[in-house]
């Protein structure tokens, strides 16, 4: 489950009319302690994205994961004004928790949450993936540091450049460069490579 989609469930039952940034912040508040400083760097419209999903709390889980005490949530809900209201959590959340009474579902509730929080926070950026197209070269290295395409189309614009301190196009779009590892272009023009000594 999703913060996003456990912050919507818990939203009308529990959520008192207020606002959905006011909503999420003060929800984040109840499962952390000692993390106020860092709950409040964050605009409403940062909690009020985390509400709707339009923003992942990826990089906000991991700045709040060693604050988060499930037990502080457990007291949260616990101390909801009428046992009407854990009556709902309980039929809001049983098709995660089928047998959840109104005696456990603090803390069902708040293992869910914390885990929520958790796994955000693990989570690794994946890379973009490169797509291996058609138009792939083969490529030759020379003793000057400069490579050739091998298999190039005689329109085809390709140009690889390893190590090489200054690359400049001339035409109307010039182009400067500083580049200390190796680069391939691929343009539509004419590519000059100069070295400079």
């Amino acid at each position: 489950m999703t913060f996003s989609v456990f912050a919507n469930r818990l939203y009308p039952i529990i959520g008192e009319g207020c606002r959905t940034d006011i909503f999420t912040k003060s929800l984040l508040a109840s499962i952390t302690e000692d993390a106020e400083e860092i709950l409040d760097d964050y605009s409403k419209n940062t909690y009020k994205s985390y509400f709707n999903d339009t923003s992942s709390i990826q990089k906000f889980a991991k700045k709040i994961a060693m604050y988060v005490e499930p037990e502080a949530f457990v007291s949260y809900i616990n101390h909801l004004p009428t046992d009407a209201v854990l009556y709902a959590l309980c039929n809001s959340f049983s098709d995660i928790f089928p047998g959840a009474d109104t005696q456990d579902i603090g803390e069902k509730l708040a293992s869910l949450f914390a885990d929520i929080i958790r796994e955000e926070a693990a989570k690794t950026r994946k890379s973009p993936q490169r797509k291996v197209s058609e138009g792939m070269h083969e490529y030759e290295d020379a003793d000057d540091g400069k490579t050739t395409v091998l298999d190039a189309e005689p329109e085809d614009k390709t140009t690889v450049i390893h190590q090489q301190p200054n690359v400049v196009q001339h035409g109307t779009n010039n182009l400067n460069l500083t580049n200390n590892g190796t680069m391939i272009l691929n343009f539509g023009c004419f590519l000059r490579t100069n070295e400079l000594a």
